[in-house]
């Protein structure tokens, strides 16, 4: 679109259109204004988890549920590898397998970037010491289109699906868009409950925000004809790894915010130039520079995919002996996100199986900067986001017309990481 400058890196190889949707909510001591966010079918979606932008929103936890970053750098410009030096190498080790370590070597030696975050000691596993700060100077927040806002009436909020259909000609060349509930619609989000909040633990994945768009391919330089090397990845484990989400801390909501505030706090402590916090749009513009000109090792947690068998969603849902109550308005209500699978009209309510993510929702806790990879929803569906409280989330989408062209710029920018994993955009 006009006024829409390419990444780095990207040139004017595929024009495609990448729209953006900020879910604002505020944290206050009655429930925040919530906001839907609609992900259209057979395109790409990427999120962002936001921090505060006003002084009294000090959490910069957000919980979301969910009912359904490209890199650039080629390693075929590296230094070449002086081979001369393994001709007199051990029998232990292949020809191959000592050519590998030099090559990785040399490239582990020009990426290494000093430590941001340290994360853990000795007696814990979830503290953190926060070294690196904002640079203000170094945005790089990219140009886009604003993707649709819609605000409901009381009477149009009542049908669900047909008040998606309604938005459908508007939303769909967006390929994202975000639905505002009306005023009166607040559920109440039963992860606050003190039980949950205080006792339950989840999964996080450790996320380092400098690798996400300079990962390297584990594909290596080899001499002569001699044949490459393969590895395959078997252990789910090991696939998240490479994507650069390790396995984090078992924490409780109550531990994750406290973890996620002294982080904003510490990367964005003020100085005498600084008047005020730093708003949405400086937030936006340092996780990018991060992401594209890295000058630390940046580390977060994320807490996704979290099973609400377990966990809960946060909505309420119906016991199997209902009681008339103030929750049975939001226990039966369409936009309830345990329940929009199964709504008539919906394809997903011919599916007698409950399907993870897909007709059981999952939950999401993010911090600043923790991030979702670009994706396509399953089985190419609608997918719908709910912020149940907290800070602000990026979205950005790139609708289905467009789908063909992310996809072909990626593979022309990244052919070493499409060599080694042909299916990587299935795996994303």
């Amino acid at each position: 679109p006009p006024g829409f400058g390419p990444p780095p890196g990207f040139g004017p190889f595929a024009a495609y259109a990448l729209q953006g949707t900020q879910k604002d909510a505020k944290l206050a001591d009655a429930r925040p204004s919530p906001a839907q966010v609609f992900q259209n079918e057979k395109k790409h979606v990427e999120s962002l988890e936001g921090q505060p932008h006003s002084a009294q929103s000090r959490n910069d936890t957000h919980c979301s549920t969910s009912g359904s970053h490209t890199c650039r750098q080629s390693l075929r410009n590296r230094p070449p590898v002086d081979y001369s030096r393994f001709d007199n190498m051990s029998d232990e080790d292949s020809d191959v397998e000592v050519v590998e370590k030099a090559a990785t070597s040399l490239v582990r030696r020009r990426q290494q970037l000093p430590k941001g975050v340290f994360r853990g000691c000795a007696a814990c596993s979830d503290c953190q010491k926060v070294v690196a700060s904002w640079n203000p100077a170094g945005a790089r927040r990219p140009v886009l289109d604003e993707a649709p806002v819609f605000h409901p009436t009381e009477e149009e909020f009542k049908d669900t699906l047909k008040y998606i259909e309604s938005i459908r000609p508007t939303a769909e060349p967006y390929g994202i868009c975000r639905i505002v509930p009306p005023p009166s619609w607040k559920p109440p989000c039963l992860l606050k409950e003190k039980s949950t909040w205080e006792n339950s633990t989840f999964s996080t994945r450790v996320q380092k925000v400098d690798k996400l768009q300079n990962r390297t391919s584990s594909k290596k330089s080899t001499r002569g004809g001699m044949m490459k090397k393969r590895r395959k990845l078997s252990e789910p484990e090991e696939n998240s790894k490479r994507f650069g989400f390790e396995p984090g801390p078992e924490l409780t909501l109550q531990k994750f915010q406290k973890y996620a505030d002294y982080f904003s706090e510490q990367y964005f402590k003020k100085d005498a130039s600084m008047n005020s916090p730093p708003s949405v749009e400086d937030i936006e513009g340092e996780y990018w520079r991060i992401v594209e000109s890295p000058t630390e090792e940046i580390e977060v947690i994320y807490g996704a995919d979290l099973e609400t068998g377990s966990f809960g969603s946060g909505f309420p849902k119906l016991p199997p002996e209902t009681k008339s109550g103030v929750e049975d308005k939001y226990a039966q209500s369409g936009w309830n996100l345990n329940n929009l699978p199964r709504l008539q009209g919906s394809v997903l309510s011919f599916e007698g199986g409950d399907i993870s993510g897909v007709l059981v929702p999952w939950v999401y806790v993010g911090m600043c900067f923790s991030s979702f990879c670009w994706h396509v929803e399953d089985h190419h569906l609608y997918s719908l986001n709910y912020l149940h409280w907290g800070a602000p989330k990026m979205w950005y989408g790139v609708p289905g017309k467009d789908a063909v062209n992310l996809e072909s710029a990626m593979r022309k920018h990244l052919p070493d990481l499409f060599e080694e994993q042909p299916d990587l955009l299935h795996n994303l």
